[in-house]
């Protein structure tokens, strides 16, 4: 009776492993993470438009329509969803972004580009994040390439890189004008206009955002780490003739973040300034410029040739007093 019975048993089992192999007995649930829509080819591992399963490398994709249902106000919040990705807030509203728990105060190797245009600061190791030119209703995804494979974009990403790839200027309709107000004083605003012709295509954003921090010192008073910046954003594309096109940026972004002066004076104690002879905070203005052209020229169907020239500006000032009493430096 028992040789039966695990006879029985070991048919069963070898029937429902047979069953798992054949698409006859396939359950629902071995589609569940692969739809039948084909997934976006992306751009950035290799430079060329590829499957998913094809690139060398892992890619993190997020879309406009993640984008939409995240709700996220600034660029920063969307990379906490990028597996391995450190968000640190540094200072006031100032956010630092790496990748694998790297320096949380510099973002070495780790490359940033805005459709094909570089936002590294090498200068400071540091990217500006919460001063982009640039609105997240404007961006079209977001491809995080991570690994050392992006060697085609230099020594600066070897930890990976970030593309950001905004709406085409042919891909945009009509005109939308978005509004957002909230506590903390946020009041966000954000309006779209373009236009088409035969032969050119062009798309203007102008958008705003403001808020007054969210941080509370120990003593219960407000940190200040509020903000207030304005954007624009004109891209235009010309198509010379069938296989040549042209494809230009203009973006602009000005505003303030509130910054604490955290100097102490070397006399402290001893020599008391006077109010006049020292600043208490001191806010930072910043100024974004930047410019790109980028010609196409459409070989055949298998082969294309691009070149893009870019140019930006940045521009920070902070102004403070931060001298002792004039008695530390006198005779």
């Amino acid at each position: 009776m028992r040789r039966i019975n695990l006879l029985q048993a070991l048919v069963t089992g070898a029937g429902a492993i047979v069953g798992l192999f054949n698409p006859a007995y396939a359950s629902p649930a071995a589609d569940l993470f692969i739809s039948d829509e084909a997934l976006p080819e992306v751009l950035t591992a290799t430079h060329l438009y590829q499957a998913p399963a094809a690139v060398p490398g892992s890619v993190s994709t997020i879309d406009q329509e993640l984008i939409e249902a995240s709700g996220a106000r600034n660029m920063t919040d969307l990379l906490r969803l990028i597996p391995g990705m450190l968000v640190v807030p540094d200072s006031s509203n100032l956010v630092t972004v790496n990748y694998h728990g790297s320096s949380p105060g510099q973002a070495r190797r780790l490359q940033v580009l805005i459709d094909g245009r570089s936002v590294y600061r090498s200068a400071f190791a540091q990217v500006d994040w919460s001063d982009l030119p640039i609105a997240l209703e404007d961006i079209q995804r977001i491809e995080v390439f991570r690994g050392p494979n992006t060697v085609s974009y230099g020594a600066n990403a070897l930890l990976g890189v970030i593309n950001i790839i905004t709406h085409s200027a042919k891909d945009t309709h009509g005109t939308v004008i978005k509004g957002n107000i909230g506590n903390n004083g946020i009041v966000d605003s954000y309006a779209r206009q373009a236009w088409h012709s035969d032969q050119t295509d062009m798309r203007l954003s102008i958008s705003s955002l403001t808020d007054d921090g969210f941080d509370i010192r120990d003593d219960g008073i407000d940190f200040r780490d509020s903000r207030r910046l304005s954007r624009f954003n004109l891209r235009a594309n010309h198509q010379l003739n069938e296989q040549n096109s042209l494809d230009w940026q203009l973006a602009f972004k000005e505003g303030s973040n509130q910054i604490n002066n955290n100097y102490q004076p070397a006399f402290a104690g001893k020599i008391n300034p006077q109010p006049w002879e020292q600043d208490s905070h001191s806010d930072e203005q910043a100024k974004d410029y930047a410019a790109s052209v980028r010609w196409n020229n459409n070989v055949n169907a298998q082969h294309s040739l691009s070149v893009q020239v870019n140019a930006q500006q940045w521009e920070r000032l902070r102004e403070w007093r931060g001298c002792d009493a004039q008695i530390s430096f006198s005779p």
